[in-house]
């Protein structure tokens, strides 16, 4: 059993193409997957892929913060029920940072010792410069947190 479906390619010029995908499992296993481009007019291409992880994408999570909120609970969590109105069938559990992005696939590793301290306090304080924000553009992404209500709307779509 599997998935047959209309392949859209992003770039180029290729024939219509339809794939099939079969990822067999149980409780012991799960795949190889195969998967067959089955092209118009062409020939069939067959690929055997291996799981290589439970998650889409990975990411490289620093997270920065003022001086004014740097406490023991740098890194929240969220339980599911502190909020009363909620889905009658939700479970109760508690949300961090990496468990509530492995849900929506994606593998989160924090870099908690390459913190940055800002210090907020200071009158020439304004706003976080470029370079404190540094590699935002795409080598890692960054979070700040310096206000309670940030982690609640960051989890907020996975409570509802």
């Amino acid at each position: 059993m599997g998935i047959t479906g209309k392949v859209r390619f992003w770039k180029g010029t290729h024939p219509a193409t339809e794939i099939q995908v079969s990822i067999p499992w149980n409780s012991e296993k799960i795949g190889p997957a195969e998967v067959t481009f089955l092209p118009s007019g062409g020939n069939k291409e067959q690929y055997t892929c291996s799981l290589t992880s439970d998650c889409f994408r990975s990411m490289n999570l620093e997270v920065d913060v003022c001086k004014s909120v740097n406490s023991d609970l740098i890194l929240p969590s969220y339980d599911t029920y502190a909020h009363s109105v909620r889905p009658v069938d939700l479970k109760r559990r508690t949300l961090n940072i990496e468990n509530a992005y492995w849900e929506a696939g994606v593998k989160v590793d924090i870099r908690g010792s390459e913190r940055t301290i800002i210090d907020d306090s200071d009158s020439k304080f304004d706003r976080w410069s470029p370079a404190e924000l540094h590699g935002v553009s795409g080598c890692k992404c960054q979070l700040l947190f310096g206000f309670p209500a940030f982690f609640q709307a960051l989890f907020g779509s996975f409570l509802r």
